[in-house]
């Protein structure tokens, strides 16, 4: 079920390749449908003459026969003979039970195929016998050589004697053969019926398109998983076990719809309680990175803050991913905290998050290259103010691949999650990221599988909305059944009507600073250095957490 489930995931996901196949399959069964015309079949039967032989005999010599005029380079040969157009079809055949040989042709006239199968047949017919008679002849000289030599030996006989009685019966005996042979027509081809009528048939377009559809879609899917194999992606729970020996922690479906948002909603739900389950002591740090740059690191780090505040944990989520913050308007964060010297307030550092236990630490100021910032003394500074200010610290990294700088963040974390993006993750990426991680020391909580994609395409012009609206309904609908279709045997498949209401999890803009709760410390005033001077010195004068 696992494997059927992986096939129909690779399919969907490459669904518009086989609709254009699909499609494109109709097409063609419209354009031969209604292009062409009237189709008349001849037919003519030949016989096989039997004399000795049992019926079922003749039966498996005729479909030898048949078989013979089917193979197209004696078929070609014999049409030449006969002059038969090319455009004629010619196919042979037998009857269910006798030794008959049925010959049609096909065109789209009709007196063409009558006179078409009349002549293939009898042109097969003529080739065959003949062919039959050479080597009936052949055997035949060759006893009239031995007859002969009978017979020249008995000139040099005496009339009466033993040799002289069996070279005559000799003689005899081979002349016997030789009139059996002359007689005998058995194995040889003839014409029963010349003309055995025409039969015209029109195209049946409701047939042809069912059966256009049917192999388009086949044909379709076959290039759909052909086209998975070559991209090479992560895109379940199996394939991330098999090439990473890492375990899913949770597979977040598409958003889009309603149906669609209450799934994603329950995944991250569960994905949260993980992570609160989790053996992990309070304060902990997580930091959120993936291989590649992808909307869904951002999607999961913001989750698991959010959740985990709503069950009453304080949680801050650090967006430590700069290449994404501004440079003017922005409140100070990360970029700010890492790059200065002077004494920054908790009030203008972290921001107020959507609920009441969450709190924010935006990117702050953008760095061309922002390597330099990511010090260890400097992140562990970071770590450190998260510890003092939240029980359950979430950081969102750069993609680890592309920026060396998340594998100093990873390390100084407790644990990590992976973010998998379903639509993009290549293997050799994803395993390059389990390499940086181990280079690192960084302690893996799992994996999560996600589709970032939380909103159906907008039209771009106005002439595309019909479209866009018929698609967004279809996927609407399909998804749901494939989504339900690939949970877990150990995850619940219905949400109760008591619910709390649909939301997207998304990155949202900072709110509005606030003050921060008393239990963080009032009036608490942190640069990197001084927070560095709180930290256990290590034995190459760097500071840990």
């Amino acid at each position: 079920m696992d494997a059927l489930r992986i096939h129909i995931e690779h399919i969907w996901r490459h669904k518009w390749v086989v609709a254009a196949i699909a499609a494109l399959a109709v097409l063609g069964a419209l354009y031969t449908s209604f292009g062409a015309g009237m189709a008349y079949t001849g037919k003519s039967v030949l016989t096989i003459d039997s004399q000795a032989r049992l019926p079922e005999q003749d039966v498996a010599l005729a479909r030898g026969y048949a078989d013979t005029l089917n193979y197209l380079p004696y078929q070609e040969r014999l049409r030449v003979a006969a002059g038969i157009p090319e455009d004629v079809t010619v196919d042979a055949g037998t009857a269910a039970s006798g030794p008959m040989v049925i010959v049609e042709a096909t065109s789209g006239d009709s007196a063409v195929a009558e006179a078409s199968a009349a002549g293939m047949a009898e042109a097969f017919r003529d080739d065959f016998n003949a062919n039959w008679r050479a080597g009936r002849d052949r055997a035949i000289a060759d006893l009239e050589v031995e007859r002969n030599e009978d017979l020249t030996a008995l000139g040099s006989l005496p009339p009466e004697g033993p040799e002289t009685a069996l070279r005559t019966a000799s003689a005899n005996g081979i002349q016997d053969r030789i009139s059996q042979l002359q007689a005998d027509t058995t194995g040889q081809l003839q014409v029963l019926q010349s003309s055995a009528g025409v039969v015209g048939t029109a195209p049946s377009p409701a047939r042809n398109l069912v059966l256009a559809l049917f192999g388009g879609l086949v044909l379709g899917s076959v290039a759909a998983l052909a086209l998975a194999g070559l991209e090479n992606r992560l895109t379940n729970r199996d394939e991330i076990r098999e090439h990473l020996g890492v375990d899913t922690l949770v597979e977040i479906p598409p958003g889009g719809s309603a149906s669609a948002n209450r799934l994603r909603e329950q995944r991250f739900k569960q994905l949260a309680n993980v992570v609160g389950l989790a053996d992990l002591s309070r304060p902990a740090t997580i930091a959120v990175t993936a291989p590649r740059e992808t909307e869904g690191t951002a999607q999961v780090a913001e989750a698991i803050a959010e959740y985990r505040a709503i069950q009453g944990e304080r949680t801050l989520l650090v967006r430590a991913d700069l290449r994404g913050s501004g440079t003017d308007g922005e409140p100070a964060g990360v970029g700010d905290f890492l790059r200065s010297t002077r004494s920054i307030s908790v009030e203008e550092i972290l921001q107020a998050g959507p609920r009441s236990h969450m709190r924010v630490m935006g990117p702050g100021v953008r760095e061309i290259d922002s390597y330099s910032l990511f010090t260890r003394s400097g992140v562990a500074g970071l770590i450190a103010l998260g510890r003092r200010a939240a029980d359950l610290t979430v950081v969102e990294t750069q993609p680890i691949v592309d920026a060396a700088e998340s594998q100093v963040v990873c390390a100084a974390v407790d644990r990590i999650v992976l973010v998998i993006d379903k639509t993009t993750a290549h293997i050799a990426d994803a395993k390059e990221a389990c390499r940086l991680l181990a280079q690192a020391d960084a302690t893996l909580l799992g994996a999560i599988i996600i589709d970032p994609h939380a909103k159906p395409d907008m039209p771009k012009t106005p002439g595309l909305s019909f479209l866009v609206t018929i698609k967004a309904f279809i996927t609407d609908k399909v998804s749901g059944v494939f989504s339900n279709f690939g949970k877990s045997r150990n995850e619940s498949g219905s949400d109760h009507d008591n619910s709390v209401v649909e939301k997207q999890i998304l990155r949202r803009p900072a709110v509005p600073p606030e003050p921060a709760p008393v239990d963080v410390v009032d009036g608490l005033h942190l640069t990197s250095e001084v927070l560095s001077d709180a930290l256990t010195p290590s034995s190459n004068g760097h500071h840990r957490p």
